[in-house]
């Protein structure tokens, strides 16, 4: 089965995190906290940031390489 690299799982998790906050600027509170997860246990794999560790998107942009954002 296909397997994420860290440097692609780092941009699902990214992804997943905006997916978030647009689907909570939208009213879709469930969904959003849904994609919210998925993206704080992908950083914690990835970063070893705990969820509630700086979870703001600052610390979402530094799954990715700067050039890439």
């Amino acid at each position: 089965m296909y397997e994420e690299s860290d440097k692609t799982k780092g941009g699902s998790g990214r992804t997943s995190y905006l997916m978030g906050t647009v689907l909570e600027a939208l009213g879709r509170r469930k969904e959003a906290m849904d994609m919210k997860l998925v993206a704080a246990e992908i950083r914690k794999d990835v970063l070893g940031k705990e969820p509630e560790q700086d979870d703001n998107q600052a610390s979402y942009d530094l799954l990715i390489p700067f050039e890439q954002r």
